[in-house]
């Protein structure tokens, strides 16, 4: 939503002017976290029913002690201009923004089991030597239908090292041979 990245791109910059970028990352990713796992939060702040002015006072009191001031005056300002119904997507465009800011690429590794200390390591040189000198966030999941290796996600590139993978290859390159009776 182009209103969401705005609002997202307005608060990167104040942040980073106050000086405040780090805290406000932080509060944004509780903020998306909340947004996701609550239902309740979601319609509340969707509620075309319920007055702006008491969206404001509620906001306040959930999230005056969670977080920085920079944040809560931000929510306020959303929910004055009546936009409180964008805070999960701006809290995501600013998520995004924050990373571009501080050159951060998210990988995702998956893994038939978790990942040891020299796994995780090797998996994180392995990114970071295709991100070109990027910081490497690693988001690890456990697929156990993979039966071993790993898959590694960085935006729109794959490597499927997986044993799964390998034995579909392996079941292909037998399957079509030449000269099968």
């Amino acid at each position: 939503m182009i209103a969401a990245e705005r609002y997202a791109h307005a608060l990167v910059q104040f942040s980073v002017e106050k000086n405040q970028l780090e805290q406000v990352y932080a509060d944004m990713c509780c903020i998306l976290e909340l947004c996701i796992h609550s239902a309740d939060l979601a319609n509340f702040l969707e509620s075309p029913v319920i007055k702006s002015s008491e969206k404001k006072k509620a906001l306040r009191t959930i999230f005056e002690k969670q977080v920085d001031k920079i944040t809560l005056t931000f929510i306020e300002l959303m929910t004055d201009k009546k936009r409180e119904w964008l805070l999960k997507n701006t809290a995501e465009a600013f998520i995004k923004k924050y990373k571009s800011h501080k050159n951060v690429v998210t990988a995702e590794v998956i893994s038939a089991a978790a990942l040891d200390v020299q796994s995780r390591k090797e998996i994180i040189v392995l990114a970071q030597n295709a991100a070109k000198g990027s910081s490497i966030e690693l988001k690890e999941k456990v697929d156990k239908g993979i039966l071993g290796g790993f898959i590694l996600r960085m935006g729109d590139k794959q490597v499927d090292a997986s044993v799964k993978r390998k034995l579909s290859d392996l079941r292909k390159t037998f399957t079509e041979r030449p000269g099968k009776n």
